[in-house]
């Protein structure tokens, strides 16, 4: 099976001739520039997985290159090669977006296999995780029947109007099996926050004495078993969905705090004394 697609951008004839012999030999698609522009217009007829990008070039710099592929394809993974290592170059290529940062001096086959191995994995994990957001968003705007009766519009139109705000939480209430969890769903996949975590958490399958912890997390020593410090659900939902089924199930105590959390976006950790600020917009399904 093919593997990913490389360009070199390098003015150096032998890294021209050798590099791509090694990384095709381990079954890599290789092209290659000798310029900077050469390297934008071979960007700019196809694609490529990640690009090599020499620092010094004879028409425009490693730097400026890699500006402008940062400004026209953002996503475009891009690695660094330098003839001599340079700490303020190499700082000031990671900011712009660099994944890392070779030295040409050295033997540089393994490590530089490494460093695709990482990069093209992570790229891959990516682009599997926007396809299954895709799958999802497509699956239940699919098994969302919008119909044509006014009762159905109006629940739809309630669901956009509550997608387009940012700050309004949202009480689902209904019979079991009538899709809460649909609209829930449906709600988090038409707003802004469509590509931040939505999770979700059913309050009547976590025992009530370890709900608490769950939700808001908890602090080193705060109780028998806290060993280390632990992240609650709310602080991994920040800037996305939090979704509460079955919230009756929650203790009166416990829902008094979310109703804080709700009101301030504000809360602190089960035996920690610092507030936490969080962003999200919680979702809360309940049986009628």
């Amino acid at each position: 099976m093919t593997k990913a697609s490389i360009l070199i951008i390098d003015d150096d004839e032998t890294i021209r001739y050798f590099l791509p012999r090694d990384l095709e030999a381990e079954g890599f698609q290789v092209a290659t520039a000798d310029t900077g522009q050469a390297g934008l217009r071979a960007l700019e007829r196809e694609s490529v997985d990640l690009v090599l990008l020499d620092i010094r070039l004879p028409d425009l710099t490693g730097i400026e290159v890699l500006q402008r592929i940062r400004e026209q394809w953002p996503e475009q993974i891009v690695v660094m090669l330098t003839g001599e290592p340079d700490h303020e170059t190499a700082v000031s290529a990671m900011r712009l977006g660099a994944r890392d940062y070779l030295t040409k001096g050295k033997p540089i086959r393994e490590e530089l296999l490494l460093v695709l191995a990482r990069e093209l994995s992570a790229q891959r994990l990516g682009r599997e995780v926007q396809h299954l957001r895709r799958e999802r968003t497509q699956k239940f705007t699919r098994e969302f029947v919008r119909g044509q009766s006014s009762a159905m519009e109006r629940v739809f139109s309630v669901v956009e109007q509550v997608a387009a705000s940012e700050s309004t939480s949202v009480l689902i209430e209904g019979e079991s099996g009538t899709g809460k969890e649909l609209i829930a769903h449906l709600i988090h996949d038409l707003s802004a926050r469509k590509d931040k975590p939505m999770l979700e958490v059913n309050c009547a399958a976590i025992p009530r004495e370890l709900l608490e912890s769950e939700l808001f997390g908890h602090e080193k020593g705060a109780f028998t078993d806290a060993r280390q410090q632990k992240q609650g659900l709310l602080e991994l939902a920040h800037g996305g969905t939090l979704f509460l089924d079955e919230v009756g199930e929650m203790s009166l105590t416990i829902q008094v705090k979310l109703l804080r959390v709700l009101e301030r976006m504000t809360f602190k950790r089960v035996g920690g004394t610092k507030d936490i600020t969080v962003r999200v917009k919680c979702e809360v399904a309940a049986a009628t």
